[in-house]
């Protein structure tokens, strides 16, 4: 089985708060599995995640209409 992350474990891999998480969440950028009322989110995608923004550069949105 997939490593779940929480929401604070993958905010301390990012170096972001909890908050922005749930907003990346939000923006379809995270894509976290519900275990009851629960978010996990899965390490490979956290890491695709991490990938995708490195690559992207500094000042590049992923969402330039916000």
């Amino acid at each position: 089985m997939e490593n779940l992350l929480t929401a604070n474990e993958v905010a301390r891999r990012l170096a972001v708060v909890p908050l922005t998480v749930y907003r990346l969440t939000k923006r379809g950028l995270l894509h976290p599995r519900r275990i009851g009322r629960l978010l996990r989110f899965e390490e490979a995608d956290v890491a695709r995640f991490l990938s995708e923004e490195s690559t992207r550069g500094p000042g590049k949105s992923s969402d330039a209409c916000s």
